[in-house]
């Protein structure tokens, strides 16, 4: 819901809004998705019929595009179209952390919560809170893109904000933030595996071999920084674009009866003792690895369904203790009513999972990874205009290869080991990519939170908000705040020669390749 004005627009309001007219003409998700599957399987015709291919320098093998129109296509489509959408990871995601929060909602434990707690909070901080937040959501890995915008919503709701700027807000921060955090998250150990696997591409030297803290230097200012960006973005231009909040939408002013206080109170020594569980099985090592790590360890590859145990658990003490669920059958019908919501969003990731689906499967992505690096190599981009470069290919890229892992699985035996016969690290060539995947993102269509962000604002708060609003008023300040913010970092760690982190300088320097 845009604010109306009869000021004169500047350059940048004049953009957003030709960007939102064209967002709004494209297709409904399903169609769309069933055109960029149409177009992907012509476009492997086409190319396979060329001969396009490529070499892989990691292992020197021949890389073709698969042709989805032949025998193997066929066999492929037909024996993987069901479990191309039961197996589309983010569709589980979504439903499980759905039940769990929308439980929570629906019991009325959330609109509680924040008159306890966030009554007394100034806006502004508010604003800063949602946005660090969500820059600290890489934690969560991408459950944090199910969880905070609808959290941040809520936030801004009780606070007298508009929630679609609160819903704008902390997916923008998790968005420009994913490769931010103070703490070592998974994603730091996914990234330093798929690093070590490509370095002996380029050197046998185990001392350019890097750990798993390689990055957390550079992460943590970036935190700090994407922090503040992201919420005086949001406060200047995002505020103004959106105006005050004109639905029916809103907390309850009634103060917190008894019987709600007591059951906050249950609320919070259940969510206590819950973490207490947790915290034990941490300290004897039963969620660790073998060994007593925590990186790789169950911990971390469970943490989705740690979280929907702790809202699970929150809601249905607060829904008892209130009377609000009476009883067993009372829990099927509060889940049932909230998952029904997204009937619409699961038919979209149906068309959204074979696309995917069929773009990795022709080598498409592959194949414009590879042509990416030997077009820097014949064109002799060095220092600065190099690892620019490779931020814009690895952005471009990641706008149709939607999971950040495989993009990386594609394009690190292919870069690293280029950059490291230039001289640069492996730490600062995964940094330099994690920087790529961080800015252009979010106003990609084909993002599938995007339409789940969508379906709860259109269903809670404003029914004609549209995939034009999101894109265009609701991410392009945040795109170019990203651009200043990743670009100007990288640019000052490789000028001043910064440390990346424990041990993990910008140049190899003096480090053997062979030894």
């Amino acid at each position: 819901m845009r604010a109306d004005t009869t000021v004169q627009k500047n350059w940048l309001e004049k953009f957003m809004d030709a960007f939102a007219r064209a967002a709004n003409k494209l297709p409904s998700p399903l169609m769309l998705f069933l055109i960029f599957f149409v177009v992907t399987a012509i476009v492997s015709l086409l190319l396979s019929s060329m001969g396009v291919q490529v070499t892989n320098p990691s292992n020197q093998q021949i890389v073709t595009v698969r042709n989805f129109f032949s025998k193997d296509g066929v066999v492929w489509f037909l024996s993987k179209m069901i479990t191309n959408f039961t197996g589309y990871a983010p569709l589980g995601l979504v439903l499980v952390m759905n039940f769990g929060i929308g439980l929570c909602e629906e019991v009325g434990l959330v609109k509680a919560a924040l008159k306890k707690f966030m009554g007394g909070m100034s806006p502004t901080l508010l604003t800063v809170a949602v946005c660090w937040v969500g820059c600290m959501g890489n934690l969560a890995s991408d459950a944090a893109s199910v969880i905070i915008p609808p959290m941040a919503g809520m936030l801004f709701l009780g606070a007298g904000k508009n929630p679609i700027v609160g819903f704008i807000c902390g997916r923008a921060a998790g968005s420009l933030g994913f490769h931010s955090q103070m703490a070592i998250a998974g994603t730091d150990a996914l990234h330093q595996g798929i690093t070590n696997t490509a370095v002996p591409i380029a050197s046998n030297n185990p001392a350019l071999l890097v750990e798993v803290t390689c990055n957390y230097y550079f992460m943590f200012v970036s935190c700090i920084i994407n922090t503040i960006v992201c919420a005086i973005i949001t406060e200047t231009v995002i505020t103004k674009s959106f105006g005050e909040y004109k639905g029916s939408a809103k907390l309850q002013e009634d103060p917190l009866t008894p019987l709600q206080n007591k059951a906050l109170g249950r609320t919070g020594l259940g969510i206590l003792l819950y973490i207490g569980v947790i915290v034990v099985g941490l300290l004897t090592g039963f969620l660790l690895t073998d060994d007593g790590k925590i990186n790789g360890s169950p911990f971390l590859g469970g943490i989705i369904p740690l979280l929907f145990g702790m809202f699970l658990t929150a809601g249905l003490i607060y829904g008892f203790s209130t009377g609000f669920m009476k009883t067993e059958k009372d829990i099927t019908k509060v889940l049932a009513k909230k998952t029904g919501s997204f009937n619409t969003y699961i038919v979209q990731v149906f068309a959204i999972a074979q696309f995917t689906a069929l773009f990795t499967w022709t080598n498409i992505g592959t194949i414009l990874s590879i042509a990416g690096a030997d077009l820097l190599v014949a064109i002799n981009f060095k220092g600065i205009p190099l690892f620019m470069a490779y931020m814009l290919i690895t952005a471009l890229v990641g706008l149709l290869v939607s999971s950040n892992s495989a993009q990386y699985s594609i394009m690190a035996p292919i870069f690293i080991p280029m950059f490291m016969f230039m001289g640069y690290h492996p730490a600062f060539t995964q940094v330099v990519q994690r920087a790529g995947r961080s800015w252009l993102g979010i106003i990609s269509p084909i993002n599938v939170y995007v339409y789940m962000i969508i379906t709860m604002i259109n269903e809670t708060y404003d029914p004609d908000f549209t995939l034009g609003d999101i894109l265009s008023q609701g991410s392009i300040p945040y795109m170019l705040g990203g651009i200043v913010v990743w670009f100007g970092q990288v640019i000052i760690w490789y000028l001043l020669n910064l440390p990346l982190g424990p041990g993990a300088p910008v140049m190899i320097g003096d480090i053997p390749l062979t030894i």
